[in-house]
């Protein structure tokens, strides 16, 4: 299962996120999480993470990592080719 994760770091905890941030590799995930890609905002405390996970509960691990500096919105999102599948079980044109 894909995620969308969308991050924005607390302005008190903005030195604590990025020292975290570098001490763990660019925020590495734990297993049963992959990240396929990060961007961040230019300016501002904002990111959006795309994460493939086996599990919702390694996904709980990861967004535990970081839940005291970053507030976090989590997302379950779908691929064409899968939402495609969908709609075609579903008989849609």
């Amino acid at each position: 299962m894909h995620y969308l994760m969308t991050y924005t770091v607390r302005a008190e905890h903005i030195d604590a996120a990025s020292a975290r941030f570098l001490e763990t590799e660019g925020a590495a995930p734990p297993n049963g999480v992959k990240l396929q890609g990060r961007w961040h905002a230019v300016a501002g405390r904002r990111g959006w993470m795309v994460i493939e996970s086996v599990s919702v509960e390694a996904m709980h691990r990861y967004s535990r990592m970081w839940h005291d500096v970053l507030d976090l919105e989590i997302t379950p999102v779908l691929d064409d080719a899968t939402i495609a599948k969908v709609m075609v079980d579903m008989g849609a044109d």
